[in-house]
């Protein structure tokens, strides 16, 4: 396998990036009775405009993973008013981390995860929140693996249907 390699996303790399991010949250959330409001989610949240805002915003950082010449998956980090709450305001946002189904099983997720930390650290932030669906029992094991713990939860709008996300907490 090819070094896999994480680098800043820029404007330059919306081609890439927004069918990624489309492509992984189907992977991710799609089952047989949600394709309406995955799609109305992936509309919005993912529209080009809503992207280029978010990549032009310096606290809102994208990271591409590329294995190869292959995008693999993204990684993007928030902190102070990019974050997707306010109430965590010195803390960094892990708001998505994700890599392609067929990547899976390689360790990118945690090559993603240490880089994440690194950020942090770098930031001195004084720890990590993210949110994770609360039936994403996979993604819960891997965020506890790295010493995440819950410590709230808050509704995620997929579109018109409210989901709860538990709030997971990593001090540094």
């Amino acid at each position: 396998m090819p070094t896999p390699t994480l680098t800043p996303a820029t404007i330059a790399d919306l081609p890439d990036l927004q069918p990624l991010m489309a492509q992984t949250y189907r992977e991710t959330f799609l089952r047989a009775d949600n394709g309406a409001d995955v799609d109305l989610y992936i509309q919005t949240d993912y529209s080009l405009e809503q992207l280029t805002a978010e990549l032009l915003d310096p606290e809102a950082n994208y990271y591409l993973l590329r294995v190869g010449t292959e995008v693999a998956g993204y990684l993007k980090l928030n902190f102070g008013a990019a974050q997707s709450e306010p109430d965590y305001p010195d803390l960094m946002e892990i708001q998505r981390i994700y890599v392609k189904n067929g990547f899976k099983g390689q360790h990118l997720g945690s090559l993603m995860m240490d880089f994440a930390i690194q950020q942090a650290q770098l930031h001195q932030v004084p720890g990590i929140w993210l949110g994770v669906w609360e039936h994403n029992y996979a993604a819960q094991g891997f965020y506890h693996h790295y010493g995440y713990e819950q410590i709230g939860e808050h509704t995620f709008m997929e579109g018109t249907d409210p989901q709860t996300d538990f709030i997971l907490y990593r001090k540094l």
